[in-house]
């Protein structure tokens, strides 16, 4: 779903900010850095819990999490493909994988 995409969107970003880390020898931009990586874990785990709320449909499903059915219509393989262009990713409520 959409919101799995920006957690790894962000700890890409954490990578790249290790990856900088390494190669600043200060001490005050490394602690900048460490800030930073923080802050980032920070927004991941918020990510994460608004995530898991949504999945527990403790709090309603917001529209960027909205999956639209596609269903093979009576005009033709080209507009049923075109429609699966069109569609974005799983809906944000379903839990793939579960302890």
């Amino acid at each position: 779903c959409i919101l799995c995409l920006y957690q790894r969107y962000i700890f890409w970003a954490l990578v790249g900010v290790g990856l900088l880390g390494i190669c600043m020898p200060r001490v005050r931009h490394q602690v900048l850095l460490l800030f930073t990586s923080g802050l980032l874990f920070g927004i991941n785990a918020l990510i994460a819990l608004y995530q898991v709320l949504i999945e527990k449909h403790l709090i309603d499903l917001p529209r960027i999490c909205q999956a639209p059915k596609v269903t093979p219509t009576t005009t033709g393989f080209k507009a049923f493909k075109n429609a699966l262009r069109k569609t974005t990713l799983a809906p944000c409520d379903q839990v793939e994988w579960e302890f």
